[in-house]
């Protein structure tokens, strides 16, 4: 069943955001008029209020099928059971928004690689490129390269070891 005041917060959000020139606008507006997350209740009895929108919750809430009528499984997309809170062309709109405005993906084209031996190292294994990337301890990052195959998959990938740079 559709809770028909959740509906219409959703909806008014969505309607923010398909006229918004970004996320941080939407969120803006959207906290401008003090819409909040759902209200709850817990199976144990807790009340949860909703609380003020993030950038996170707000992502999520706009990527959410859910609201369209379908379901996602494993990547696939499947009729719901549930009716549409909001039409699919609201919906394409505002992802598309999402995906061209987005700040995380412009950014990371324009990121600057500062791994020397990028592109430059193969696998001894397997021949597989080595990607690099790097664990951070202690606000310090140690940067090391590892087997494109074996950071895809584990189960069946390469058991080349890493190499620390």
């Amino acid at each position: 069943l559709v809770n028909e005041v959740e509906a219409q917060r959703v909806r008014r959000v969505f309607q923010i955001a398909a006229k918004a020139r970004s996320l941080k606008s939407t969120l803006e507006t959207v906290q401008a008029e003090q819409l909040q997350t759902k209200a709850w209740t817990s199976r144990n009895g807790r009340y949860r209020p909703g609380r003020q929108f993030t950038t996170t919750s707000l992502r999520l809430l706009l990527t959410n099928v859910l609201y369209t009528g379908a379901v996602s499984y494993k990547g696939t997309l499947y009729a719901g059971e549930q009716p549409p809170i909001i039409d699919k062309q609201l919906w394409d709109q505002v992802r598309q928004n999402l995906e061209l405005k987005s700040g995380r993906r412009r950014a990371r084209s324009h990121q600057k690689q500062d791994a020397p031996l990028a592109g430059l190292l193969y696998c001894g294994g397997c021949g597989a490129s080595m990607m690099s990337t790097y664990a951070t301890k202690a606000g310090q990052r140690y940067r090391y390269y590892a087997c494109a195959t074996a950071r895809r998959s584990k189960r069946e990938g390469c058991t080349q070891r890493q190499v620390a740079s």
